[in-house]
């Protein structure tokens, strides 16, 4: 591993230590996510090539772990409040001096509806709209350099350029309608806004019930209860047999 990457990582296990300590200390429930909980699972710790940290928190609880998080950050720590001036559906707290490749990213786990007695159509909609929705941030706050594998000049810049003419609060609300389109207390299943690539990322309440104790890294985390559950739909059933190309 270059050196480089050894400093992104120790930023990301700061930062994820700070998130652990505050969120614990006040009763308030998260997870390590994604990528994180698996290399939490299989490895103890970073998947070697994957690069980011992932986080989710709750929806009813979001406001008062964002006050939190920002209150007990350093000064060379920067929350960043999709809600404040971003159009995107997630956080995150990076490095004032490394920037993006030290982001944590903090997922909110919102209400969904019982995917188990709707037609396949039906899922297709909402994955479709959780994907416009990561979209719209990407568009308007996208580095085109970064994305240009993903986007074709002219169709990115159009569209860019059209949501600068869009007022962020209009985008927030549609997002914030979404958020809140389910029950969060009473929803059979749970998903993040930045759920679009697979069916399966939704997933049952239940797993998200309590959480438990394990290693990652340095650091001791939470991961939830129903952790197999989710590794499971998530990543199929050898989630872990390291994959040689595709997701982890």
């Amino acid at each position: 591993m270059e050196n480089t990457e050894k400093i992104y990582q120790d930023e990301m296990l700061r930062i994820l230590k700070i998130i652990d300590k505050t969120l614990t200390e006040n009763g308030i429930w998260y997870s390590v996510a994604y990528g994180t909980l698996l290399g939490t699972i299989r490895e103890n710790g970073f998947i070697p090539w994957d690069r980011d940290v992932d986080v989710f928190i709750k929806l009813p609880e979001r406001e008062r772990a964002r006050k939190l998080l920002k209150k007990a950050l350093p000064e060379d720590l920067v929350y960043r409040d999709a809600s404040e001036n971003t159009v995107g559906v997630m956080d995150g707290i990076m490095s004032k001096q490394y920037g993006e490749p030290t982001n944590v990213d903090i997922y909110t786990l919102v209400g969904a509806p019982d995917i188990s007695t709707m037609k396949d159509s039906e899922i297709k909609k909402i994955l479709r709209r959780n994907k416009v929705l990561t979209k719209l941030f990407l568009a308007k706050y996208g580095d085109y350099h970064k994305l240009r594998k993903a986007y074709k000049v002219v169709p990115y810049l159009t569209v860019k350029a059209i949501l600068h003419l869009v007022p962020n609060p209009l985008i927030r609300s549609i997002i914030t309608h979404y958020e809140n389109k389910y029950d969060f207390e009473m929803a059979p299943y749970m998903m993040a806004l930045m759920t679009y690539r697979r069916t399966t990322e939704i997933m049952p309440s239940d797993i998200y019930k309590s959480t438990q104790r394990h290693q990652f890294e340095n650091l001791e985390v939470n991961i939830p209860v129903g952790y197999h559950i989710f590794l499971c739909r998530a990543y199929g059933d050898d989630y872990m047999t390291p994959k040689q190309t595709g997701w982890k």
